[in-house]
């Protein structure tokens, strides 16, 4: 005659074994998952470098053809012919705060700020600066291992 276990609960064994399984996949998706994370901040970095970049170069290009630059909710740029490197730099990151840009790595930190050196480990963060006639971005993307990545160096020049 057969017995039967009128429980009908979980063995001990097999709570176990359930428990080994959970370890097991969490052992192997959460470093996946850091890394995937790291890699859409180096992305995303680069990405904003882009996109600033590009801006900036269209807004230099709508000025030089004599038009005024409109940078919205911060100000309109009269392009008279005095709007030289410096000013442009100081105009720029004000901006990209008002328009919500942010460094990946850190998102309470600005994008762009003014620097006069290059950026330190602040990976993320787009460094702003000008001399002469020229306009400088630099940005450092951040790693897979935590370093500061591969410069990425713009040069803008203003007419």
């Amino acid at each position: 005659m057969e017995s039967f276990n009128k429980n009908g609960g979980f063995t001990l064994i097999e709570l176990l074994i359930v428990v080994a399984i959970i370890g097991v996949l969490a052992a192997v998706g959460v470093p996946a998952y850091q890394g995937y994370v790291a890699d859409a901040k180096i992305k995303s970095s680069t990405e904003n470098h882009k996109r600033i970049s590009d801006f900036m170069t269209a807004s230099l290009t709508q000025c030089a053809a004599g038009q005024t630059v409109k940078l919205a909710g911060y100000r309109d740029v009269p392009c008279s012919g005095s709007v030289t490197a410096k000013t442009w730099a100081s105009y720029f990151p004000s901006y990209f705060s008002i328009a919500g840009f942010k460094n990946p790595h850190a998102p309470t930190e600005v994008a762009v700020y003014p620097c006069t050196v290059p950026p330190a480990a602040n990976n993320g963060r787009v460094c702003l600066s000008s001399a002469g006639s020229n306009l400088y971005l630099r940005t450092y993307p951040g790693d897979t291992s935590g370093g500061r990545g591969t410069l990425l160096n713009t040069t803008l020049g203003v007419e």
